[in-house]
């Protein structure tokens, strides 16, 4: 009902400082997102990130089923009352990862509705789940425990991204990393957790330094398939073969 533009100005200082510090430090950031005029964008945009309004009002408005101002008040809607509701907030603005993948009716919004229904498996398995049991969330568990859920974030940002269709479909690493970061994030975290969540997702691909979601299951997830595949007996016989193979003259 009612937005406190006053505080933009400092919100806006204080992202432009955050990704300027970035750039200093050799993360890769987009060379607008450390100029002047980026700083105006992050203010007028307030309280949204200027990402997020890219993202929903330019890559998803190029899919014919998007209905383009009413879908996004609505997703908009939705995400916001899900963080007034839970409280949950990362950084000073709402992200790209501030959809929470882990609420099925934000999931059956951006994906039935886009005529997507098959990236609702791609969401429980590698971005979120209501259990906290995807791929990110369980990476997020064991590495960051204690820490804002970093890989979390990069999956749901490029999730976001792989809706579209090719060449609007993915996101460069320095778009990533610019769309996540916020005033108290160390970049360096979000780029390992981008690291973590290639070897465990399997979904994830990428084409130079490119990432998108695609439908249909990486090789990790055809390794862990195989793996379960193959009984326990089989696996120390086979370990037993190639010792003895190894060391047959000592």
């Amino acid at each position: 009902q009612d937005v406190d533009m006053t505080v933009a100005p400092e919100v806006a200082q204080q992202y432009f400082d955050v990704l300027t510090q970035a750039q200093q430090r050799g993360i890769p950031v987009p060379a607008e997102t450390v100029q002047a005029f980026y700083r105006e964008n992050l203010k007028q945009s307030y309280p949204f990130h200027p990402s997020l309004i890219e993202v929903m009002d330019g890559k998803l408005a190029t899919i014919p089923n998007f209905q383009k101002t009413r879908g996004v008040l609505r997703s908009m809607a939705r995400v916001i009352r899900r963080m007034w509701n839970t409280q949950k907030t990362d950084g000073l603005l709402i992200h790209p990862h501030s959809l929470d993948f882990a609420d099925p009716d934000l999931v059956d919004e951006l994906t039935g509705r886009l005529d997507r229904p098959v990236f609702r498996q791609v969401a429980g398995y590698d971005v979120a789940t209501v259990n906290g049991d995807a791929h990110a969330q369980v990476i997020d568990k064991t590495q960051f425990s204690g820490h804002a859920p970093y890989t979390t974030q990069i999956a749901t940002t490029i999730l976001l991204h792989s809706l579209p269709e090719p060449p609007a479909r993915g996101v460069d690493v320095d778009e990533l990393i610019a769309a996540t970061l916020t005033p108290t994030t160390d970049p360096a975290h979000l780029q390992k957790a981008l690291e973590y969540l290639i070897d465990e997702a399997w979904h994830l691909d990428y084409i130079g330094t490119r990432y998108f979601f695609q439908t249909e299951p990486s090789l990790n997830k055809i390794i862990q398939d195989e793996t379960e595949n193959v009984p326990n007996h089989e696996a120390r016989t086979e370990v037993d073969r190639r010792i003895n193979r190894l060391w047959r003259d000592a």
